[in-house]
């Protein structure tokens, strides 16, 4: 599901004409994602829990009013960021939404971090946490690579200060905030300072984390995912460019249940296909938008007949054109997106959530899924512009530097395919114009240059374009006359890497 993670509403019958305000807020390891309520409070999170999630309800609401969520890493940068959006009027809004940590890099950033939230450019709120590191062991996991071997999964951990008398654990998340340890046993033959092999009976789709433990000491815990195994393309069609909206490990929605769901939005046509073979079950529920309550809307869901169903989700009314109980075909035209159920966001909600499960419920866990038409394992570039709207947790290479004139300032950084990463830049009333200029070196990388106003406005190809340069430049340059005072916020969007992160430069110049 695309769109803000506001699991309540109520009555916007009589709100007041201020600013909105944070009426609760707190951090739990856990929450409920139909309920929205938070697990048990707490102010300390550990290198291995999977997520710090952030719970809060926003009273006084007004149309328009824009939200972000900010993660401030201990060095003070913004680890990661998340817009929303501008919300709807209400007296109360109910928010729920995730940082990841186990297997990601705030993982290895220990200390004192602070969860800010900010409406119309001002912090309304901040929660100071900390995120502990688990007792050094002199393993380090540099990655984990898995492969289904008939009845056997093989899984290759890479990384130094390996040892052959290391345990080595494997754990799968759970719904209560925790870790389910699936394995736990010494390396198998042929291990290296380097390369540890193990060998389980075969598992099931889904994610995992490895650790290894040397002597009392624990590892950083490392990710792999097991995707499903059928064979599925992009659910829509031939030439159609669609824009990736939401990917896995979403910051809206994308968490729990959703954790491995796509949301893609049409640029053009909105025909929707079958990403893989099988038995259709319609469920055209004759549903418009019903921002009252979360809801997948009109969907589809196909049966593939081995145990794996994917979900077609928020399509249009009076769209199907397959009937309930049809065999349909990879590629098969199914309906068109619309914008029924819980949906919101850009282009008034119109867009297309898909996932995979292991059930043929919809609201099932989701299962990694990855498309077998997309050009590289980042999951872009589907005619050069499906792209990710995930926002990307900061480099340690990013260093700003200010120039000595002070009216312009040069920003450095790096952003990996299929990523965002994301900064704030004061601009003065003094301000005539204001220009943003993106720059990198590869023919073989590509980046896209976003600007958002503190106001709210997108400057970029899909948003106001008046000043912009086109994406075919580089350097990429947009330019702003009579910039609105306050704090924007300038965003690089990696849409395509020789498999290394792109390394940039933005240049700010206010005159």
């Amino acid at each position: 599901m695309r769109g803000l993670p506001i699991l309540a509403f109520w009555s916007a019958a009589a709100f007041s004409l201020q600013a909105a305000r944070v009426s609760k807020a707190t951090l739990a390891v856990a929450a409920d994602d139909v309920s929205c309520s938070p697990g048990a409070s707490t102010t300390v999170f550990h290198s291995q829990d999977r997520q710090a999630f952030l719970w809060f309800v926003l009273a006084d609401v007004r149309a328009g009013e824009r939200l972000i969520i900010e993660w401030a890493a201990p060095d003070a940068s913004v680890a990661q960021s998340t817009d929303f959006g501008e919300l709807s009027a209400a007296s109360a809004l109910c928010v729920v939404t995730p940082l990841p940590i186990a297997g990601f890099r705030p993982a290895s950033l220990p200390g004192a971090w602070s969860a800010r939230i900010r409406v119309g450019g001002n912090v309304l709120r901040s929660l100071p946490f900390r995120i502990e590191a688990a007792r050094s062991a002199p393993a380090t996991i540099a990655s984990v690579t898995a492969r289904q071997v008939g009845d056997t999964t093989r899984i290759a951990v890479n990384g130094t200060g390996l040892a052959p008398d290391n345990i080595i654990y494997v754990a799968q998340y759970t719904p209560s905030g925790g870790w389910r340890y699936i394995a736990s046993q010494t390396p198998g033959p042929g291990a290296t300072p380097d390369r540890l092999l193990l060998t389980t009976p075969r598992l099931p789709p889904g994610e995992y984390v490895v650790l290894v433990r040397a002597g009392q000491a624990l590892s950083a815990p490392a990710r792999f995912l097991i995707g499903a195994e059928g064979g599925y393309k992009l659910p829509i069609a031939a030439g159609d460019p669609w824009v990736v909206t939401q990917g896995p490990y979403g910051a809206f929605s994308h968490w729990n249940r959703s954790l491995h769901a796509w949301d893609i939005a049409p640029t053009a046509s909105r025909r929707v296909v079958a990403m893989r073979a099988g038995i259709a079950y319609t469920h055209d529920l004759r549903l418009g938008r019903t921002l009252d309550r979360r809801s997948f809307g009109n969907y589809i869901t196909i049966d593939h007949g081995d145990g794996e169903y994917s979900h077609y989700a928020h399509l249009a009314s009076g769209s199907f054109l397959v009937h309930n109980n049809q065999r349909v075909e990879q590629g098969q035209p199914l309906a068109l997106a619309g914008n029924s159920g819980y949906a919101l966001g850009e282009g008034g909600g119109v867009h297309l959530h898909v996932h995979v499960t292991r059930s043929p419920s919809i609201s099932a866990p989701s299962i990694p899924l990855h498309f077998a038409d997309a050009p590289d394992s980042a999951q872009i570039g589907f005619h050069g512009r499906v792209v990710s709207a995930n926002i990307a947790p900061s480099s340690p290479a990013e260093q700003q530097r200010p120039a000595p004139s002070g009216d312009s300032q040069t920003i450095r950084g790096e952003v990996s395919a299929a990523q965002w990463w994301s900064r704030l830049v004061p601009v003065s009333r003094r301000a005539r114009t204001l220009t943003f200029r993106l720059s990198w070196e590869g023919a073989d990388r590509d980046a896209d240059l976003h600007v958002v106003s503190p106001g709210g406005k997108h400057f970029g190809w899909y948003g106001d374009a008046s000043g912009y340069s086109g994406r075919n430049c580089v350097p990429e340059e947009i330019r702003i006359r009579h910039p609105e005072p306050g704090m924007w916020r300038v965003a690089v969007q990696g849409i395509r890497s020789d498999g290394a992160p792109v390394s940039f430069e933005v240049n700010v110049l206010r005159r």
